[in-house]
């Protein structure tokens, strides 16, 4: 050691006469050690430091658990969303149910009806236009009607639908007797201001008119989930009855500030100029992850009819992968069909914000989300008990083709 140290001062002592330094080596060495000291000194207080920013990060974070979701201004962009294409598990074919086990229930050879529409609600017209019922042994009626969907299954004037989530959640709390089978899309309604109206966000709503349906209405119990999510009571707005026909006019007219809208039905007004989203099932990243509706079955005949109502169920769930990856083949062939009606480009566009691929999971949350939601908004009873809704309304099938269809779930986005 000592001959090394010996070593080093001589080499020291030659560069500093090679450099033309008239500094001592001694004087270097205190120098050195002196450095040495003040980049301990400085070390301290930058770990003293990082302590102090490491324990404000951890007070906002405990700070951020408090504060509501206020999503930025609904866009046309999803880069929360991977682009990829999505291959379902397995397909009705796989699931081994066979005419056999079909013709040991009641319903087998009766005509099955299956309300449905042509818009976010299609794809059991689409498997029924592909012929997936037929080649299954089911006999379908597949209807677009405008009944109340509810009703008719509570009626047996209808087996399956498509429905919201908003519209049917609140009569299942008061024993409507259906079941959630699956997740149909996300998406579809958004909350919609005049573009020049200077309205950006759903705080800037507070003390004005926002147009919805009738109190319980899918359109009324998705504004005040939008508003509660932003940290904004329903009763710091006032929420009117507004025909959807007329609601544009209506904000033109100042009679209304806002008004929640099906995206098919704004789409033209978007595009125009006239209006713009401020909050929505289809544009936010806190929504989208949400299915908006579900593939939803009468109660009797899921319990009468098991097997029809797994094949059902997992056609219905076909065709919303294939329309995911078929958007324009999948307007086409419905306006070829009467079934739509207009410019197609707008159509593509909204079905293309959609996801048609909802695993479970995000189903099942987003159910039990939206109870303790609407317990909490007045909707459902507070002494309602949100497990045992589940249990009795919420009957998926045993295995998920749309496992990993979607990459977030509801629960792991509001840990964020």
């Amino acid at each position: 050691m000592k001959n090394k140290s010996k070593l080093l001062a001589m080499i020291l002592v030659c560069t500093m006469m090679a450099t033309g330094c008239k500094t001592s080596v001694d004087q270097s060495q205190d120098q050195q050690a002196s450095q040495s000291g003040q980049t301990e000194e400085k070390s301290q207080e930058n770990k003293t430091e990082e302590k102090k920013e490491e324990s404000k990060g951890e007070e906002k974070k405990e700070e951020a658990k408090n504060v509501p979701i206020i999503a930025e201004p609904a866009s046309e962009k999803f880069p929360y969303i991977e682009e990829e294409t999505f291959t379902p598990k397995f397909t009705a074919a796989d699931i081994g149910i066979t005419e056999e086990d079909l013709k040991a229930e009641p319903m087998y050879g009766k005509e099955i009806t299956i309300m449905a529409g042509s818009g976010c609600t299609c794809a059991p017209v689409i498997a029924n236009l592909q012929g997936k019922f037929a080649e299954h042994a089911i006999k379908a009626n597949v209807t677009k009607t405008q009944a109340n969907f509810n009703e008719a299954l509570a009626n047996d004037q209808a087996q399956v639908c498509v429905n919201h989530i908003a519209e049917s959640i609140v009569p299942i709390s008061n024993d409507l007797d259906v079941y959630y089978k699956s997740g149909a899309i996300s998406g579809c309604l958004s909350l919609y201001v005049l573009s020049d109206s200077g309205y950006e966000k759903t705080t800037d709503l507070k003390g004005k008119i926002i147009g919805t349906n009738e109190v319980g209405g899918n359109l009324y119990n998705v504004a005040i989930r939008f508003l509660a999510r932003d940290g904004v009571s329903k009763d710091e707005v006032k929420l009117k009855p507004v025909e959807t026909a007329s609601s544009v006019v209506a904000m033109q007219n100042g009679e209304i500030d806002a008004v929640m809208l099906s995206d098919q039905f704004a789409n033209p007004f978007v595009k125009d100029g006239t209006l713009k989203r401020i909050r929505s099932l289809s544009y936010d990243e806190d929504f989208h992850i949400e299915p908006c509706c579900t593939n939803l079955f009468s109660g009797k005949f899921v319990r009468e009819n098991p097997k029809h109502a797994e094949l059902i169920n997992q056609i219905i769930k076909d065709a919303q992968a294939w329309i995911e990856e078929n958007e324009e083949e999948t307007v086409q062939m419905l306006t070829d069909n009467n079934y739509l009606s207009g410019k197609q480009d707008l159509v593509i566009t909204e079905f293309k914000s959609y996801s048609w691929t909802l695993p479970d999971k995000n189903v099942e949350e987003t159910i039990e989300n939206m109870i303790n939601d609407y317990k909490e908004f007045g909707l459902i009873r507070s002494d309602v008990d949100t497990k045992q809704l589940m249990e009795k309304c919420w009957k998926p099938a045993e295995k998920d083709s749309m496992e990993g269809g979607m990459k977030v779930s509801p629960n792991e986005y509001s840990k964020k």
